[in-house]
């Protein structure tokens, strides 16, 4: 719900920063970023303030104890996540990078070609590797259930 309130308010502020109203400068797609940043940081100040304030979550606990962190449980996550989040890092960077390299050889209307394209092929790239994640968070609820052990 936090998120669905601060679409309007995202709009709004894209509206002040973008095209310089009610006295601001006109900041384009930089003014976008900071409307991303702020939104982010009220949405994160808004979250923590509904933590501690509504009476169903207030049990729970959050943030009120902090375990001692055990280091051989973050190896062996770590050792997991890191891989792949390096390979899904590297997968989505590359295509960036390569983005940014054309804008400086290429007009506008290939880069817009080039961009259609990359947008196809995400779409169609992110069926296998929604479902390839989903049976990740699957397996591991199975081992966790079944108490196995993987070294």
């Amino acid at each position: 719900m936090i998120i669905v309130v601060a679409i309007p308010f995202n709009l709004f502020l894209n509206y002040v920063f973008i095209f310089g109203n009610f006295g601001f400068p006109q900041l384009g797609g930089v003014g976008a970023g900071y409307t991303t940043a702020i939104t982010y940081w009220i949405i994160f100040f808004v979250s923590i303030y509904f933590t501690f304030k509504i009476k169903k979550i207030r049990p729970y606990g959050l943030f009120r104890s902090w375990p001692k962190p055990l280091l051989p449980t973050w190896k062996s996550q770590l050792a997991i996540g890191v891989p792949i989040g390096l390979s899904i890092f590297f997968e989505a960077s590359i295509f960036s990078i390569v983005t940014l390299f054309m804008g400086t050889m290429f007009s506008t209307v290939i880069i817009a070609a080039h961009q259609a394209a990359i947008n196809f092929s995400s779409l169609l790239f992110m069926v296998p590797l929604s479902i390839s994640l989903a049976l990740t968070i699957f397996v591991a609820y199975e081992i966790g259930v079944h108490g196995v052990s993987i070294k």
